[in-house]
């Protein structure tokens, strides 16, 4: 969209039904996002009972009763269908049937008195970004890796609201009825990852890992693979950018995995037993196998959709992760 007012000009991308611009530039600033990937939902298993009516859920050994709102939902074509839906302390009951003893509720950070959607719309009319620092720290409900650059500077800012968890990651559905998996609260605003004008010249982010290990508070525990990243990494890299060379770098589809995968062929412990397995295959099988292999080794990462090769190296991707995880999952139904 393109919004043009006396005091006011913006042109990027929206959501249907916001007056505001989330992605885009007004004339001075630009500004982006990305997804951080964040860990700030959970998962809790609840012990609930009903005594007639009424459903109660334990907490530190003791019954409470669960808050209780009727809502009434509108399906197109059929009557209306009026439900009682049930929260705990940790949030939204999602499944409590009639007869169950365990239910889960889900939490999510309480956005009462949230600003984001100010808090863009502020952004959107900086003009530098020092100011898109200070506004950026209000946006609380999206967990997003926010860059910006002005004409002299660069900045990177990670928002939302991320628990302090007392114990665990939340990577599994923790037990409600103990304190011990609780939030205290959230992390501080200042130790939000941020970075601006740093040495190599640019930022830029692929929802992959964007701290170290060990850092001070938990961003996400599902972050994306890293080639993406390194291959704008790559790019960005090798001098000075103009228009086309940036939009070249946005629709590249060439992956640094398959260099990987060639290395991991060809390390000491895999390409004796790689050649091993192949030399054992029945003749008519053989042929193919060495074929494929090859392929493989002289793939040069460019996933054309116009390419053979580039099909076959999906394909490799795709049988090695069902065969990886078959003594766990099981075979396809």
């Amino acid at each position: 969209v393109q919004i043009r007012a006396p005091k006011y000009q913006a042109a990027g991308f929206t959501l249907a039904g916001l007056p505001l611009v989330l992605s885009g530039f007004n004339g001075k600033l630009a500004w982006s996002t990305s997804a951080v990937m964040g860990d700030n939902q959970d998962l809790f298993l609840e012990k609930i009972r009903r005594e007639g009516n009424r459903l109660f859920y334990q907490v530190d050994g003791k019954w409470q009763p669960a808050m209780a709102r009727n809502e009434t939902f509108f399906i197109k074509g059929q009557r209306p269908i009026r439900e009682t839906l049930y929260d705990t302390r940790h949030g939204a009951l999602l499944n409590p049937t009639q007869n169950a003893s365990l239910a889960l509720a889900l939490q999510t950070p309480a956005l009462k008195g949230d600003k984001s959607l100010d808090a863009f719309f502020d952004l959107s009319r900086k003009a530098n970004v020092e100011g898109a620092f200070e506004t950026s720290r209000e946006i609380g409900a999206p967990a997003l890796n926010l860059v910006f650059a002005d004409a002299s500077n660069i900045g990177w800012q990670v928002t939302g609201h991320f628990p302090n968890r007392r114990e665990g990651q939340g990577l599994l559905p923790s037990p409600g009825w103990e304190g011990r998996y609780d939030w205290d609260g959230y992390a501080d605003p200042m130790l939000h990852p941020y970075d601006q004008d740093p040495p190599q010249g640019w930022l830029g982010n692929a929802n992959q890992r964007s701290v170290p290990r060990g850092y001070g508070m938990q961003l996400s525990n599902t972050w994306y693979y890293p080639e993406r990243a390194e291959r704008l990494a790559q790019m960005a890299a090798n001098g000075k950018h103009d228009s086309r060379s940036l939009m070249t770098m946005q629709n590249d589809q060439t992956t640094l995995y398959a260099a990987k995968l060639k290395s991991m062929f060809q390390a000491p412990g895999m390409a004796q037993p790689l050649k091993q397995a192949i030399d054992a295959l029945p003749q008519d099988q053989r042929a193919k196998a060495r074929e494929a292999y090859d392929r493989l080794m002289a793939f040069d990462g460019r996933l054309s959709a116009t390419s053979a090769d580039a099909a076959l190296y999906q394909l490799f991707l795709q049988e090695s992760a069902k065969l990886t995880f078959l003594d766990e999952l099981g075979p396809e139904t």
